[in-house]
């Protein structure tokens, strides 16, 4: 089942392509053109678990597109990297694999690059440049289905005119399936044949005799944006892709070998309200592989070296179809095995875990939640630390509530009718959030996420119908307003209530709890039915309904906007390119934004308050705002890191418990992991942050800031969800 060698090949393997030392010095590196390249961790990815993802942002293309720029682009050089034995073959042979993630956006047009061979001078291989001798072999995705697009080699040459030449179009196809799937080109520079073939097979799905000049192969040639001078060609949202393994050689490196042999005998062995166990063989007489995926759809699910693994962190009462693929030392895997069928038990929501007693005692014991009327731009009620904290209690009771039903807290008070009071403190005139659509969303987004699950537990039926109707009001009003401040189309500097300071492209921690709240209104309602209800939005008719319900922190904010609120509302909600139908699109690139630097333990003056080392150390997912800026220079903020967890952990946890959260469907479940374990640790042990009005200033879960901390705003509430429900997801 290995992958053998011929005698005598020269085999060079690299995780991902080199940048720094790959690069000619008759071509300077091209500007803005690495800032997408993040090397990251991936178990699944082939040749031993690194890889390289590229961020293509929404409405991004090349340099030449005078957009966003997209994608990457970089030359390595086979002298300059002392390769010198494949630099004088006349054949060279690229091997490398990819992964496009189920819903990658591969563009208006579907059409973008890909890595490929190149020969010459760098600069003169793309962007309709043809100079002498110089040529490259990339490829393209190119037309057909939006969600497995045609390929082509694309092809350069000296003596072309205008730009590549489309060779071999639609003999293969570029999946977003979620799987990692390998290209390999060999170029014969003497007789100007090229060769290609996808995922190993031993048939050649492009062969084709070219003009080459006698030009050698001077490197890899690392190219991948979507393809075209404007924006028709760009994709709608952010999305990313991953490439690992680029492995060069002399002579073919896929066709001398045989693929894995399939799992066989795949079976359920085992399952609880949220997991499965299964279980498989090795056919008799084959190679043990190295390891095995576990896929759901087109999504690794699970990983294992040995011939059993459990799926966890399902929803109640669901079923999966699941299949496995056994993997080789080289990275080649074999067919997917034939599928089977796993359902879960019927206890609870989804997702597994126990809640911790003290904290709900706490929470039985809190006194009932009243926001304070808007006054004025600061301070505002939604984003008081003692409110913040209130929303927490309400948001915890709610999910206990639904997901242990009949808990009580050690003095017999059972959490049921704890929530109750709760909720109906709420509601119960001038005591609830003002609907803002702005920084708020701190406090708010517990809030509506609470009212989701309260609709969709036990106290629910316990409410009047006039009660049911004013928390429905209440969610709806919250809803309109996120709707009003973070749709695509929109771009105010207030929110609803009309005091400024508002930005919807502020640092994550800011714009994350509005957003959620949105993700909340949309499951509360049904996203078919909150598009409709949005584009019947009326805010006379909003204002005079809150009123008359005794909501007036709401009213008075809808009031004071007036109609101008009416056209931003009724849009259909769309956001960062995701529409209401995409929960876990929404909720990936919240992840994604929030998640999106290299864990480190010191920067700058800001350090762990005890000296030690974070335990995810080097890996994506550490917290924007421990390394971004503000008017002083420098900020590092791990209180500005925990409001924006907080805001994405809630979403998560009561999408969770829903069932709304897929883990396959998760492209931001790593670096959010790793994020979460950052934060945990460096909260426990202590932070000390820099940056304005930051200086100094020691944040951990043990009550500093006094005022404004973690504590205060309801961590060890966020934390106990956490490990209840997604801690034991496995994703």
């Amino acid at each position: 089942m290995r992958q053998h060698r011929r005698p005598g090949r020269r085999r060079r393997r690299r995780r991902g392509p080199r940048r720094g030392p790959g690069r000619s010095t008759a071509s300077p590196r091209p500007r803005g053109t690495y800032s997408n390249l993040q090397p990251v961790s991936d178990s699944t990815a082939p040749g031993g678990g690194q890889a390289l993802q590229v961020t293509y942002p929404a409405l991004s293309g090349p340099p030449s597109c005078g957009c966003g720029l997209g994608g990457g682009q970089f030359y390595q050089n086979l002298n300059l990297n002392g390769q010198q034995a494949l630099a004088q073959s006349p054949t060279v042979d690229l091997k490398y694999w990819y992964r496009f993630p189920v819903g990658f956006d591969f563009g208006g047009k579907t059409a973008g690059k890909m890595p490929g061979l190149y020969g010459g001078v760098p600069g003169c291989e793309s962007g309709g440049q043809h100079c002498n001798g110089g040529w490259s072999t990339r490829y393209m995705w190119r037309g057909g289905s939006t969600s497995a697009p045609d390929g082509e080699l694309y092809f350069y040459t000296a003596s072309g005119s205008g730009y590549g030449a489309d060779l071999c179009l639609g003999n293969w196809h570029f999946p977003a399936d979620g799987k990692w799937h390998s290209m390999e080109q060999l170029v014969n520079t003497g007789s100007g044949q090229i060769t290609v073939w996808a995922d190993g097979g031993a048939t050649p799905v492009c062969q084709t005799t070219q003009t080459l000049g006698g030009t050698p192969v001077s490197g890899t040639f690392f190219s991948t944006f979507h393809g075209g001078h404007d924006t028709s060609w760009s994709p709608t949202h952010t999305t990313t892709d991953e490439f690992a393994d680029f492995t060069l050689a002399t002579a073919q490196q896929s066709g001398g070998g045989t693929s894995p042999a399939t799992p066989a005998g795949l079976v359920v062995t085992g399952s609880t309200s949220s997991s499965a166990t299964l279980n498989w063989t090795e056919p008799a007489g084959s190679d043990p592989a190295a390891s095995y995926r576990v896929y759901e759809g087109g999504a690794v699910v699970a990983t294992s070296t040995t011939t059993g693994v459990t799926v966890s962190g399902l929803a109640a009462n669901s079923t999966h179809s699941y299949t496995v693929t056994a993997v080789d030392a080289s990275g080649a895997e074999s067919a997917p095995s034939a599928p089977v069928t796993a359902t879960t038990s019927g206890s609870g929501g989804g997702g597994g875990g126990s809640f911790t007693q003290a904290d709900i005692d706490s929470a039985v014991a809190a006194p009932g939640i009243a926001f304070a009327a808007p006054t004025s731009a600061v301070p505002r009620p939604g984003t008081n630390p003692v409110s913040i904290g209130a929303a927490k209690v309400l948001y915890y009771l709610a999910l206990v509530d639904r997901q242990a039903p009949g808990s009580r807290a050690s003095n017999g008070t059972t959490v049921d009718s704890a929530l109750l009071a709760q909720v109906r403190s709420l509601i119960a005139g001038g005591h609830e959030p003002d609907a803002d659509g702005g920084l708020e969303g701190w406090a708010h987004a517990p809030v509506a996420q609470a009212l989701l699950l309260l609709k969709n537990g036990p106290a629910w039926s316990e409410l009047s119908a006039a009660e049911q109707n004013r928390v429905s009001l209440l969610e709806e009003a919250m809803g309109f307003a996120g709707n009003y401040t973070y749709n695509d189309a929109s771009s105010f500097s207030s929110g609803i209530c009309g005091f400024g300071n508002f930005s919807k492209t502020n640092n994550p921690n800011y714009r994350d709890g509005y957003v959620d709240v949105e993700a909340a209104a949309i499951q509360y309602f049904g996203a078919s039915s909150w598009d409709a209800m949005l584009a019947g939005f009326d805010d006379a008719t909003l204002a005079s309904q809150l009123d008359a319900a005794g909501l007036t922190n709401a009213g008075g904010c809808y009031s004071a906007v007036g109609p101008a609120a009416n056209a931003p509302v009724q849009r259909p909600f769309v956001w960062e390119g995701h529409p209401a139908t995409d929960l876990m699109g929404i909720w990936n690139q919240l992840a994604a934004d929030t998640f999106d630097k290299t864990v480190t333990s010191v920067n700058g003056p800001a350090h762990i308050a005890d000296g030690s080392t974070s335990p995810v150390q080097g890996q994506l997912g550490m917290g924007h705002e421990f390394d971004s800026t503000d008017s002083a220079g420098l900020r590092s903020s791990a209180l500005y890191v925990f409001e924006g967890w907080m805001n994405v952990t809630g979403n998560r946890v009561a999408m969770t418990a829903l069932g709304s959260f897929s883990c396959p469907a998760a492209s931001s479940a790593g670096r959010y992991s790793v994020g979460s374990q950052d934060l945990v640790y460096k909260l426990h042990h202590g932070y000390y942050s820099y940056g304005l009005n930051q200086n100094g200033v020691l944040t951990d879960d043990h009550g500093d800031p006094a005022t404004d901390g973690p504590d205060v705003k309801g961590y060890q509430y966020d934390l106990d969800a956490y490990h209840a429900l997604v801690s034991t997801q496995g994703c």
